[in-house]
């Protein structure tokens, strides 16, 4: 899913950035997809694209 315009399209703006604020915050990854799975459970989404944004989106900022 890397890069798929689809994964962007599915998330809303406000969940999006809810989504970076709790990759921000996360201290490791472990506690990021914790966070992303709470997200989703509440939404009633399959976390997997959201975990797909997330990572992607960390992985980027690491690189900067």
């Amino acid at each position: 899913m890397k890069g798929d315009p689809k994964v962007i399209d599915y998330l809303n703006k406000g969940l999006r950035s809810e989504l970076t604020e709790a990759a921000e915050k996360a201290p490791d990854r472990q506690a990021l997809d914790a966070a992303i799975d709470a997200i989703a459970a509440r939404e009633h989404q399959d976390p997997g694209p959201m975990r797909a944004y997330v990572h992607q989106w960390s992985d980027i900022r690491k690189i900067w």
